[in-house]
């Protein structure tokens, strides 16, 4: 009887060590375990400056090409990335490799400049992190420039333009481009002084009719008649476009004229 009692009392010291031997073997079982199969619950993934910068390089050359640069044009493209402030991004992922989505914007999309910010989120499992980059843009191209003073009002010719290769950073959307060739017939806004290059806000396409000025006028009539008498432009306007005309020997004589050449007006009547 005794010896049972005594039994009874060491009975909780025995399942207490024996909950320390399970321990024990337990934690013995799982440090032989392959560790990859618990270090995926903590993986960590960066994407360093340097990779945010070639990124957003890439993104804006590929929208230079597309909205503002010539196909197959012979221009050097340099693009200057700011600091990354916020870099590097870190993601803790499960997921190994890691997927990271890019979502890459900027104005180049509404309008050209050559200092521009360009806005990154990326994304990542379920996390995302905005970075705003300076980038600052340099481009290089053959452009026409002048050769010759040039005035107001005065026409440019084939003689007062050569090619040159130039910084055009800053107007790169507003300088002719196309071949003399292939241009309408230009002239001057304001004074331009050689060495200037070819900027169309600083040039016109001149009308085919001004104010003021003596026009030809054809009257055509149903039946195939037609008569030809000088007339008074009170408009400006370019071939395809319509003007007033006075009648140059009957002052109370108006006309509405559709500009067909030079100096040259059409009315049905």
């Amino acid at each position: 009887m005794i010896k049972i009692k005594a039994i009874i009392l060491r009975f909780p010291l025995l399942i207490d060590r024996l909950r320390a031997h399970v321990c024990i073997a337990m934690w013995a079982v799982v440090a032989l375990l392959p560790s990859q199969l618990f270090s995926v619950v903590s993986a960590e993934v960066q994407i360093n400056e340097t990779q945010v910068q070639k990124k957003i390089a890439q993104f804006v050359h590929a929208e230079l090409q597309s909205r503002y640069l010539e196909p197959k044009t012979n221009a050097s493209v340099t693009i200057k990335s700011g600091r990354v402030l916020g870099a590097p991004v870190k993601f803790l992922t499960a997921d190994l490799p890691a997927h990271v989505q890019w979502e890459l914007s900027s104005s180049l999309a509404h309008f050209y400049s050559n200092r521009v910010i360009v806005k990154a989120r990326l994304m990542e499992g379920g996390q995302s992190v905005d970075l705003a980059v300076p980038v600052e843009i340099t481009i290089q191209k053959p452009v026409w420039v002048l050769r010759n003073a040039i005035m107001p009002g005065q026409l440019i010719e084939r003689a007062d333009v050569a090619q040159e290769n130039r910084d055009v950073s800053i107007q790169l959307p507003n300088l002719v481009s196309m071949p003399p060739n292939e241009w309408p017939q230009y002239a001057a806004r304001i004074p331009l002084r050689p060495g200037d290059l070819l900027d169309r806000r600083q040039i016109l396409i001149p009308p085919d009719v001004r104010r003021n000025e003596e026009v030809w006028v054809t009257l055509k009539c149903d039946k195939g008649f037609e008569i030809t008498l000088m007339g008074i432009a009170l408009d400006e306007g370019r071939i395809g476009q319509t003007v007033r005309v006075q009648n140059r020997l009957n002052r109370d004589r108006y006309y509405t004229a559709r500009v067909v050449k030079k100096n040259h007006v059409e009315v049905n009547i």
